[in-house]
């Protein structure tokens, strides 16, 4: 059995939860794309591990005097600044290479980097794609002028 999906998972769990943001258990379970109740599981593991899990609100976060926290952070975790740079720098790249794209996916996959689009987007429609994303987040009335669809060619 092939345990890297589970260590990934874990992994990127955990940098969610030290974030210095939180989520709710149905944020993480969404976001990893897994049971809300693995989600706990994984939750109580870490906590068997040595790490202060808490919850308030319903959104659960690392306590910043967990163990090992901060040489993990040290080594795994960005700023949502740094994030947000690192994603800009990496959409500016003019090529289209894989391993533009596997970069831009992992830190995806790692952050929650609302209001920045998704790195298979054109960086020319970057700035289209935030404005769409805020107005969903605002629940705001949009008017998509000169758009064309590529699924109906309307």
């Amino acid at each position: 059995m092939n345990d890297q999906p589970k260590l990934e998972r874990l992994l990127r769990l955990l940098i969610m939860l030290s974030g210095g943001f939180g989520n709710t258990l149905s944020g993480l379970s969404a976001n990893l794309e897994i049971s809300e109740r693995t989600v706990y599981r994984y939750i109580e593991t870490f906590r068997s591990a040595g790490f202060i899990i808490l919850k308030k609100d319903d959104v659960f976060y690392v306590d910043k005097n967990s163990p090992y926290l901060k040489s993990i952070g040290d080594l795994l975790h960005f700023t949502r600044e740094e994030s947000w740079i690192l994603n800009r720098a990496i959409l500016a790249l003019d090529d289209e290479t894989p391993i533009k794209q596997n970069l831009a996916k992992k830190l995806y996959a790692l952050y929650d980097l609302k209001g920045v689009p998704y790195p298979v987007i054109k960086k020319e429609n970057s700035d289209n794609v935030v404005s769409l994303i805020r107005a969903i987040e605002e629940k705001s009335i949009v008017t998509l002028l000169g758009y064309h669809s590529s699924n109906s060619n309307k």
